[in-house]
Order: structure tokens, then C-alpha cells, then sequence
């Protein structure tokens, strides 16, 4: 089995302008083999970077209860119970609009396979943004989106997937 490590070169452009709900990303993806190369599938997404935030709130209690906390006895009941507070944060990304633009394709050396490719944001939110909204009036848990990429990735036959990820302006709201 013949692996090559870099199986081909992708160039990415499109307009560098803040895109909102309804607009379209017009791109021209341009890959560019290094060989003989085959492509199962090449698409153009528009991934976001998520951060979610969960506060918890607990009881750091001890054998004994909460009096044994205070050095009392541990048959008596206080009204002080100490609270303990840890904040859980993981980042994750996740694709929020594709279009796919190749598929089940040979590419040669020499020859640049140039696609124009557009993605629509929208009509709908993305399921996180409406997650997001959900948790705006809960104290303990948030979800937010940290930056955009558009992402042009390839699914390549014997080598690795190859992307090319830049940052774009996304709002929502």
C-alpha cells in the first residue's frame, strides 16, 4: 500500500468581508496534486469554534456532615453548609454549513482542479447557536462561539484528509 504524505496542495480564496445570516460565501478551491492522486470527496465548510462553560455548585462535606467542617459536634445542625464551586470549560468545533464539490475524482500531476463553491448561511441557525439560546437565562452553563473558519478539506484514497482552514467574520445575531 502506497501512503503519500502530502498528497496534494489546496488554495482557498474568497472575499474577506463580516458575512451574516442569508449571505453566501462565494470561494474558488483550487487543488493542486502532487502525483497521481485520488480524491473521494472534497468539500467547503464553515466550522465554528465552541466554548462551553458549566458551573457546578456542591456540598464539601465530610464524614461527620457539615458541623464537622465548622469543629463542632457532629449531632448538631448549623446554618453555615460551605459551598464548593468548580467551573468545567471544553472547546470543541463543529461544522455549521457544507457544500461538497468533488467527488470519486483522479487528479494528476499538472493538473490544478479548480472549483467555484458557495455556501449559503442559513435560512436556519445552526443547531449550537440555538443551543446557545436555550442557555442564556441559566447561570450554571453557556455556550459560545469563540471564531469562524472556512474550511476546504479532502478525503484522499491511500494518504491523509488535507484541509486549509482560514479565519472568516460570522455574526448571527
Amino acid at each position: 500500500m502506497v501512503f503519500k504524505l502530502e498528497p496534494l496542495g489546496i488554495l482557498l480564496d474568497f472575499e474577506r468581508k463580516p458575512y451574516r445570516l442569508g449571505d453566501t460565501i462565494n470561494a474558488t478551491v483550487t487543488l493542486t496534486p502532487n502525483g497521481s492522486v485520488e480524491v473521494r470527496k472534497a468539500s467547503l465548510n464553515l466550522v465554528a469554534e465552541i466554548l462551553r462553560t458549566e458551573v457546578r455548585m456542591g456540598r464539601a462535606m465530610d464524614m461527620g456532615g457539615s458541623a464537622t467542617l465548622q469543629g463542632g459536634n457532629v449531632f448538631t445542625t448549623t446554618d453555615y453548609i460551605p459551598m464548593q464551586q468548580s467551573t468545567e470549560q471544553k472547546t470543541s468545533t463543529e461544522i455549521c454549513y457544507s457544500s461538497q464539490f468533488l467527488t470519486s475524482e483522479s487528479l494528476g500531476k499538472g493538473n490544478d482542479s479548480r472549483h467555484k463553491v458557495d455556501i449559503k448561511i442559513g435560512p436556519h441557525l445552526p443547531k449550537v447557536v440555538l443551543e446557545a439560546k436555550e442557555l442564556e437565562r441559566d447561570a450554571n452553563s453557556s455556550i459560545s462561539i469563540e471564531q469562524w473558519w472556512i474550511e476546504a478539506h479532502a478525503d484522499v484514497v491511500r494518504g491523509p484528509d488535507w484541509s486549509v482552514r482560514e479565519k472568516i467574520q460570522v455574526k448571527l445575531n
